[in-house]
């Protein structure tokens, strides 16, 4: 009987992760450099030599789908893609080392484009402390297409794993710029501080560092899809539930005044919005009074059995997932 066929968008962006991870795979094995952790985090751990870990990961960016050339420089573009690959090395705790770029162009592109571009991609491997060390470019008969790969290091990798019911949630920094800035340059209505928070992403690598160095998230990400989906990208690892405090979560002024005038609601871009690259992380209930100490870090709710709620003064209700999803059906 020949098999029904099944288009991409029903089976959504998580059920080709999953199945690819339930595929069987011969790793090899080196005694100098072992596969510790594959498929299913931010990055791929391998055993270096010493105590010291590589972090291996990729991300593509294609346009029309994460950014527009009419609202995009070649710069902004260059930066994105360095910063997006930088922010999953500071979600393991990691610092970033080197970048390798591959990069489609259509063949009448303007050349300031992408000179523009290489220079947003250098700026950013400059500004954390990475170098970029070759790729690969190659003529596209369409759109845009750049795929960046990263390496870092970490002596203590932080994976989406480890958390616990009982553990608080935290984040780092404000949610929701990056989905005001991307609407108001899709409505030109020039609020500059919030387009360059879409633009110009800025990886949390300090602060991540500094969270791994010190042993305490039981377990963390970097927030792309937004806090709805991100808050489930842990906690289904985890395997637990979550309940946050809609009064709790951070949202920046320009964020309320811009929702204000714009008739938005900023919760919901708080909630769904995504690509902020902040990082959220769990952190047990012993090592909560550390946390509250450092600067950026906000608590927004706890970790439960199951399920995933969100409570203000309407009361405690389930909330879905608006946020971001490739290939649209989840």
């Amino acid at each position: 009987m020949r098999r029904r066929s099944v288009p991409i968008r029903d089976w959504g962006e998580r059920g080709l992760i999953g199945w690819l991870r339930r595929q069987r795979q011969r790793v090899p094995f080196s005694p100098a450099y072992r596969l510790l952790k594959g498929i299913g985090d931010d990055a791929a751990i391998i055993a270096g030599r010493g105590s010291g870990k590589l972090l291996v990961s990729c991300d593509a960016l294609v346009e029309g789908v994460h950014f527009d050339r009419q609202r995009a420089s070649g710069a902004d573009v260059g930066w994105k893609a360095g910063a997006v690959n930088i922010s999953d090395i500071a979600a393991m705790g990691g610092r970033p080392l080197y970048l390798l770029v591959s990069v489609a162009l259509p063949a009448g592109i303007e050349r300031a484009w992408a000179q523009g571009f290489f220079r947003g991609l250098l700026a950013a491997a400059r500004r954390y402390g990475a170098a970029v060390i070759g790729g690969d470019t190659v003529a596209s008969p369409g759109p845009v297409f750049v795929d960046v790969a990263v390496i870092g290091e970490c002596a203590r990798p932080v994976m989406r794993d480890g958390a616990r019911a009982g553990d608080a949630l935290f984040v780092t920094g404000t949610l929701g710029d990056s989905a005001a800035g991307l609407i108001s340059l899709q409505r030109r209505s020039g609020v500059r501080a919030l387009e360059r928070h879409h633009l110009r992403p800025q990886p949390q690598v300090e602060i991540g560092h500094l969270l791994a160095a010190k042993g305490i998230p039981t377990a963390m990400l970097d927030m792309s899809d937004g806090l709805s989906r991100d808050i489930r990208n842990l906690c289904d690892a985890s395997r637990c539930g979550a309940q946050i405090q809609a009064g709790a979560i951070p949202i920046s002024r320009s964020v309320r005044r811009f929702c204000a005038r714009a008739g938005l609601d900023p919760l919901t871009l708080a909630l769904h919005g995504g690509e902020d690259y902040r990082l959220l992380f769990a952190v047990s209930p012993r090592k909560v009074a550390v946390v509250t100490e450092l600067e950026h870090c906000q608590r927004i709710g706890t970790l439960i059995e199951k399920g995933y709620y969100v409570q203000s003064e309407a009361g405690i209700e389930p909330f879905g997932e608006g946020a971001w999803s490739h290939f649209a059906a989840e």
